[in-house]
């Protein structure tokens, strides 16, 4: 034990106890403990606009640190400064260290040859080129970063793929053969070609 003397730091998942000591009459008061749990960090946000990298999102003097294989990155790795230029065809994984918080979560983004970014897609995925292709080409659609390649693919997208592939030419909606097809679907085109 030892006698306090003022504030003092403690690790995290530290148990720290008291006990307040009168010597009147032998009365001595109960003991008092308390973990001490530091509070998580999110993951940082990431974003790339026009080829520049720029980090941010934690609370105010969070240190951020990134690598570029696709590890998950520690104090050792490249400390993060300012925006800078984006390398195409890596991915970017991030950390933020603030101090009283335990080690957060990290977050990554890919960078195409193209321009695009990815969040869920790296370099090293057999499809990627294909699918960044097929992106820049408008017969993928992105939401936001996410390609979601493992996502089902409906009918509706389907046929808006080959639709897409084959040029969107134009139709004619006057032989709808569908009842359940709204005449404002995103897709109705190119039911109408498929058709």
């Amino acid at each position: 034990s030892k006698l306090y003397k003022g504030p003092f730091s403690v690790a995290d998942e530290t148990k720290v106890k008291a006990i307040c000591v009168y010597d009147w009459n032998g009365f001595v008061s109960k003991v008092t403990s308390k973990l001490i749990v530091y509070p998580g960090l999110g993951a940082p946000t990431l974003s790339i606009d026009n080829g520049m990298l720029k980090v941010g999102g934690l609370p105010k003097g969070t240190s951020y640190y990134y690598t570029t294989d696709g590890s998950v990155p520690t104090e050792a790795s490249a400390k993060y400064k300012s925006s800078f230029e984006a390398v195409p065809n890596t991915v970017y994984t991030v950390r933020g260290y603030t101090p009283g918080y335990n080690n957060g979560g990290w977050t990554w983004i890919t960078y195409s040859a193209a321009g695009r970014t990815y969040t869920d897609m790296r370099p090293d995925c057999w499809y990627y080129t294909d699918a960044d292709r097929a992106v820049g080409k408008g017969l993928l659609e992105i939401n936001g970063a996410e390609l979601s390649a493992y996502s089902p693919v409906t009918r509706s997208q389907l046929v808006t793929m080959l639709y897409r592939l084959a040029g969107s030419p134009s139709v004619s909606s006057e032989n709808m053969p569908f009842r359940d097809l709204e005449s404002r679907s995103g897709y109705l085109d190119a039911v109408l070609w498929a058709f």
